[in-house]
């Protein structure tokens, strides 16, 4: 009976707790690997961090246990009772859980790739779509308005799926290969989309408030009317997007490429454009009021009808072709060091 003992970060791999009475005992970040926990009581128990790679967990109580970024590869867990189990951002890599009771358990960025079970039935909707996109091929399948939330799918090949109006938020989805998907109407606030090829995708629509899109592939991309106010779309490949009506307040766009982009009637409130290439993009009708443009590049850019009230052009470079109006230009040329006959 150790119930309610502080063993966190003991060494206790290879060690036999079968049938041991764990309950509310403080396990966390102790070593585990290899241990016999079969037929155990751990109900309540605090194992985050903890290494249980290898374990024995069948038949064990582990209800309402705290399994938070628990190393649990190639751990057996068949017969556990992971009811109300907090599993989040567990390593759930080649783990089995045949007929695993995982019901109301919070597997919110586990990683279960390569998990084996039974039945996808055992897991609730939300982590039986999760499986699948982990150990299935999904390409080109119907996932739409499927809650997704929270989860951690790096470097998942998810080209053509069909997304559209899914719950994202605050999802992991680095270097995911989406290219073609359908994301229309798709809640992806604060989701990490750093690296991810989103080429020829539709995002119209979607909510990518506070995103992370660092790096991502949006050539081609229809993002009209997307919330991206906020977002960090540093480096990020736009080239030919459709961002018009999309809301880019705010967002962090330095040093991205925007060449031949859409973004008519686009809202740009204080958004950082700085060392962009906006070549042959279109503005037409834009809100850019507060907008940082200093040493971006604008070679027969579209600014008609454009609101660049306090926009910093500083450093910028204007080709003849590029259309702005003639108060925007005088501004221009009195912020600029040096005045080429070659720029205006």
């Amino acid at each position: 009976d150790l119930s309610g003992a502080n063993l966190s970060e003991a060494n206790l791999s290879n060690t036999n707790l079968s049938h041991a009475n764990l309950t509310k005992t403080n396990l966390s970040g102790t070593n585990l690997s290899d241990a016999n926990l079969s037929d155990a009581n751990l109900s309540d128990a605090n194992l985050s961090r903890a290494n249980l790679s290898w374990a024995d967990l069948s038949n064990t109580n582990l209800s309402n246990a705290d399994l938070s970024w628990t190393f649990l590869s190639n751990a057996d867990l068949s017969d556990s009772d992971l009811t109300n189990a907090n599993l989040s951002n567990a390593n759930l890599n080649l783990a089995k859980l045949s007929w695993a009771n995982l019901s109301n358990a919070n597997l919110s960025w586990a990683n279960l790739k390569g998990t084996k079970i039974d039945t996808v039935k055992q897991l609730d909707q939300k982590w039986q779509l999760i499986w699948q996109i982990f150990n299935e091929n999904v390409q080109g399948k119907d996932f739409s308005g499927a809650d997704l939330s929270w989860i951690n799918i790096i470097n998942s090949d998810l080209a053509g799926i069909n997304l559209s109006g899914a719950k994202l938020n605050n999802a992991n989805l680095t270097d995911v290969n989406l290219t073609g998907a359908d994301l229309s109407n798709a809640n992806l606030s604060n989701a990490n989309l750093t690296n991810a090829n989103l080429s020829n995708a539709n995002l119209s629509d979607a909510n990518l408030s506070r995103a992370n899109l660092t790096n991502a592939n949006l050539n081609q991309v229809n993002c009209s009317n997307a919330d991206l106010s906020c977002a960090k779309l540093a480096n990020a490949k736009l080239n030919d997007a459709d961002l018009s009506g999309s809301k880019l307040s705010d967002a962090k766009l330095h040093d991205a490429d925007l060449s031949g982009a859409k973004l008519t009637n686009a809202k740009l409130r204080n958004a950082d454009l700085s060392g962009t290439k906006l070549n042959d993009a279109q503005f037409t009708s834009a809100d850019l009021s507060g907008a940082k443009l200093t040493n971006a590049r604008l070679n027969n850019t579209d600014f008609s009808h454009a609101k660049l009230k306090k926009a910093n052009l500083k450093g910028t470079v204007i080709s003849v072709r590029t259309k702005l109006d003639n108060k925007i230009l005088f501004m221009k040329k009195l912020s600029a060091q040096v005045l080429t006959k070659k720029l205006w």
